[in-house]
């Protein structure tokens, strides 16, 4: 029996709208040893190919520390803007992201949220690199390790996962028994798929069951959720998916032409099982 260390998360809440959701972000914490073993806590999101911190968050005295470890002449783009890259290692349990974090300086709040913490930054597809992951929902725990565990292989359900040039994870799913590939993100949490409206318009009966505001990087967009009208399996698993939404915010049509995916996939499909990102396998397990 292979030994697994599972690091745990929190999830964190929030208010859409109207309406509370529990599961809106998952929380690892981080300990930045540069600056004296500062703990803090940390989305994980991998839709975010790379690791930042959040600027705003620190104290004017912290900001100083860590900008003595920025990389001359390195820069790395978020969100079509370029900012620089710090020489500085954050550990999460036993493990180590010393690949250069972003130093997102203008983004981040002072205050602990609704759930008083305070969100030093984002953990994303970085950390795992080249590794296997698996996330433990019901347990709130995850791991990083360096191959799947034999005991695994039989109890899960394999689909191809591969990750695009820019980071982008991707796996695979089926729509009415065709093959179609779904981009996944951990930071988009509470959806269970959110596409475009041309899509929408296909797979829906088209009649909006649910309007919700989401923050995105500082932006707030509208999604429309309506019920699918189509079958949607991952490998010979039902999807169960209540509400399929898009969102009609300016190049996103783009993006998922450009990726040749249908949408994007959060947690919510996952929230009752183990998932399984076996990265140097290019598969994507869910454990039966």
């Amino acid at each position: 029996m292979t030994t697994v260390f599972w690091e745990p998360f929190i999830w964190e809440g929030e208010t859409l709208g109207d309406r509370y959701f529990p599961h809106a972000a998952m929380y690892v914490e981080g300990v930045l040893p540069a600056l004296d073993d500062l703990s803090g806590w940390y989305q994980f999101d991998l839709g975010a190919p790379r690791s930042m911190l959040y600027g705003r968050t620190f104290t004017p005295e912290q900001q100083a520390r860590i900008e003595t470890h920025l990389l001359p002449d390195r820069q790395a783009i978020l969100n079509g803007q370029p900012y620089p890259v710090l020489d500085l290692a954050l550990r999460v349990g036993p493990w180590t992201l010393d690949k250069g974090l972003i130093w997102f300086s203008d983004f981040g709040d002072s205050e602990p949220n609704q759930e008083g913490h305070l969100n030093l930054g984002t953990i994303g597809a970085d950390f795992v690199g080249g590794a296997v992951l698996a996330i433990d929902y019901p347990g709130q725990r995850l791991s990083r390790l360096e191959e799947v565990p034999p005991e695994w292989e039989a109890q899960a359900q394999w689909v191809p996962l591969r990750v695009t040039e820019h980071g982008l994870i991707l796996l695979q799913i089926h729509l009415d028994g065709r093959p179609l590939w779904m981009a996944f993100d951990t930071g988009s949490s509470i959806f269970h798929l959110i596409t475009d409206d041309a899509h929408w318009e296909v797979w829906t009966d088209r009649e909006v069951e649910d309007t919700l505001p989401i923050p995105a990087w500082g932006k707030i967009l509208t999604v429309y959720g309506a019920r699918p009208r189509v079958s949607l399996t991952l490998g010979d698993r039902p999807l169960d998916v209540p509400l399929v939404y898009y969102r009609t915010d300016p190049g996103w049509s783009a993006f998922l032409r450009r990726y040749d995916v249908g949408g994007l996939m959060g947690n919510a499909p996952f929230w009752d099982t183990q998932i399984i990102l076996d990265f140097p396998g290019k598969r994507f397990g869910v454990m039966r």
